[in-house]
């Protein structure tokens, strides 16, 4: 199942492409482990999931808030040397009422894919309706940081698992179908029985996935923008 340590390191999980290749590749893995990390993979690649991860993260944040102790707001010397606001009720009665706006406004946009929900994000961002992450102490644990910090990097990293997982599908199918007819297909078409009928897509573009093929041997890819802005690709 997903959860915010799942999507939050979605972009380092291209690492595991080549692996999952060698081991599909491989003539000693059976078809029972391909099978089952196709498996995996489908709930991984499962957009439902992370929508379900938000609004179970968005409650844990409230509990944590109605639990904390009641406090007066005096500034506390840290054991490692920095001050900071001893945080309680009621002073952070206004970082709640703004959670509580903020998560709403996002969990109305998980079940969008990435690239539909990003304009939204940037625009919520830009006219000030998510709180700026960075203007926050993270130690104090302030319940607004969540809300920017999951639409900063929740998202994207939820696309990143998506759309990886999903390459890795395919991937694994291609290799099959090689094995029943001998030769790669000369189009993904050829694979979208075993998803439903449709294709999964790049979930940063809503793009299909590049694939070209001789079929004796193929490449597959998506692409992405990385936070400079610069064109990375994941490959097969």
């Amino acid at each position: 199942m997903a959860d915010s340590s799942t999507w939050w390191g979605g972009k380092y999980y291209s690492f595991l492409v080549p692996v999952v290749r060698n081991s599909v590749e491989s003539e000693t893995t059976t078809e029972e482990t391909r099978d089952r990390l196709l498996g995996q993979l489908t709930d991984v690649a499962d957009h439902e999931l992370f929508e379900e991860s938000l609004s179970r993260m968005s409650d844990m944040v409230l509990r944590f808030y109605d639990n904390l102790p009641r406090t007066d707001g005096n500034i506390v010397e840290s054991v490692w040397g920095w001050s900071y606001r001893y945080m309680g009720q009621p002073i952070l009665n206004d970082n709640k009422h703004d959670f509580c706006k903020e998560m709403g406004q996002i969990l109305q946009l998980a079940p969008l894919p990435y690239w539909e929900a990003e304009p939204e994000l940037e625009r919520l961002e830009h006219e000030g309706m998510l709180t700026d992450e960075e203007s926050l102490y993270i130690w104090q644990m302030d319940p607004r940081a969540f809300s920017s910090y999951i639409s900063s990097f929740g998202f994207e990293g939820q696309a990143h698992l998506e759309s990886t997982a999903n390459l890795l599908r395919l991937g694994i199918l291609l290799e099959q179908y090689k094995r029943e007819h001998d030769q790669y297909p000369e189009r993904l078409d050829a694979l979208a029985d075993a998803f439903g009928g449709t294709l999964p897509v790049n979930a940063f573009t809503g793009e299909p996935y590049d694939y070209h093929s001789d079929k004796n041997t193929f490449s597959l890819a998506y692409t992405y923008q990385d936070d400079k802005g610069e064109e990375k690709t994941v490959e097969w």
